[in-house]
């Protein structure tokens, strides 16, 4: 049985072994001797003849809160990414897949970086795996995503998912990981070979010079027994950029005695005919110039969707000790708006928040709460939730390390308490003032 506790300023999540359950000696001492990525610290201990497996859950929140608002490309990325990324990392510890507790109570997230951490259970039971396939699409197709971003990722994950063959953590957290890095319905040809084509040089179609045209065989030998066509004799007149030749010459129709190709040379630059010759003695078409092969490729592999990455605010300061002077800004909502609205009072500013959310977050990290308290790092990335039930509200503290208080009274973590008109609400020192159906 799972349940929260607080000890000092870290909370944990605790469970508390029943009899008969028996734990896995080697699961547990891998998993208490090393950091593994993607799952949650544990320590083993004995109390009043219990004993207890407890994890280390300050300054996070459940994965069922962390969804209860718009989820964004990156975030629901990351969230795999990171779930998918703890299945390997237990493999290579040598512990079971079973042991991984698969629901989104008992995942906790990191809201500053969107990186979740699993609960890893140690004990030697006779348990089906968990099905990660199912959870992810439940995942997928349960959560409500911010608008305005292009949704091809989405139709690429539920393919994947959707697909006949078997579900690979590996090939999946693959997937996730190309699309983080914002490759989306990629060609399959590989990168290599791109490249090739694109160092390739385009070969230039005008002769020079210092590589003279073959003559074709056919025209190399002289057509005497051939007749002119033309009535009128005429010169014909070839392109400066034929290169000289040697030899006795050929002949040409209409022209009585055999011509070199030096007698061509300049010709072409006095005069412009409007009329192509009727004999071009197997001269190549002109190809079109090289100029018009363009070397785009390169500019096309340019993330358009890239952003800058928005930094993260800093540990949380736990009373009695210096703080800092750090400036924030307000983060985006997180939940649809609700007609009545009741609001903050900040007791230190004066100012006053409206909350017309279903879920109103409250701390210190920009990227994920609905008003940032941003000069007091005595608070929490997430501190604090405010969310409307019916026709009343509730606050819940989100493992807070410096705590939530309701008219003096301490909330332990993911407690809920209901609020009414004058309630004084307390995040770690900062003091709010709760005021009812100011719409």
């Amino acid at each position: 049985m799972f349940k929260t506790e607080n000890t000092g300023s870290e909370t944990y999540l605790v469970y508390t072994m029943e009899k008969g359950e028996v734990t896995d000696e080697l699961s547990l001492g891998m998993l208490t001797n090393n950091k593994i990525p993607g799952l949650l610290p544990a320590s083993y201990y004995m109390r009043d003849g219990e004993r207890l497996i407890r994890y280390l859950i300050s300054s996070k929140v459940s994965l069922e809160s962390y969804l209860t608002g718009t989820v964004s490309r990156k975030k629901l990325l990351m969230l795999f990414k990171t779930i998918t990324g703890a299945f390997l990392s237990s493999e290579e510890y040598m512990l079971e897949p079973h042991q991984l507790q698969l629901s989104i109570s008992d995942i906790y997230v990191n809201v500053s970086t969107s990186e979740t951490f699993l609960v890893c259970l140690p004990l030697v039971r006779e348990v089906a795996a968990p099905d990660i396939r199912r959870f992810f699409k439940e995942i997928l197709f349960s959560s409500r995503f911010e608008t305005g971003e292009n949704g091809d990722y989405l139709l690429e994950l539920s393919n994947y998912l959707n697909s006949d063959g078997g579900f690979s953590p590996a090939g999946f957290h693959q997937l996730v990981s190309r699309l983080l890095n914002g490759n989306e319905r990629r060609p399959v040809t590989p990168e290599p070979a791109r490249q090739e084509y694109r160092s390739v040089p385009v070969q230039p179609t005008v002769r020079t010079e210092a590589e003279p045209p073959k003559t074709p065989a056919s025209a190399a030998k002289p057509e005497k027994e051939k007749k002119s066509f033309f009535k009128k004799k005429e010169k014909i007149e070839m392109p400066p950029e034929v290169a000289p030749i040697g030899g006795k010459g050929f002949l040409i129709p209409g022209v009585e005695n055999p011509v070199t190709m030096n007698n061509f040379q300049g010709k072409a630059k006095a005069e412009k005919k409007e009329k192509k010759p009727l004999f071009s003695f197997g001269k190549k078409k002109e190809a079109e110039p090289a100029a018009e092969v363009k070397t785009e490729p390169a500019a096309a592999l340019v993330r358009p969707d890239y952003k800058k990455p928005v930094a993260t605010i800093g540990e949380t300061t736990v009373l009695a000790t210096p703080t800092g002077g750090e400036t924030t800004v307000l983060g985006g909502g997180s939940s649809p708006d609700i007609d009545v609205a009741a609001c903050l009072v900040r007791k230190k500013t004066g100012e006053r928040i409206t909350i017309r959310k279903q879920v109103f977050r409250l701390g210190k990290e920009p990227s994920y709460v609905d008003y940032c308290i941003k000069d007091n790092t005595a608070i929490s990335r997430s501190h604090a939730d405010i969310m409307r039930k019916g026709s009343s509200y509730v606050i819940v503290d989100n493992n807070s390390l410096n705590h939530t208080y309701v008219d003096g009274l301490q909330l332990a973590p993911q407690e809920q308490a209901e609020l009414w008109d004058g309630a004084v609400i307390l995040l770690a020192d900062e003091e709010f003032e709760f005021k009812e159906n100011q719409g």
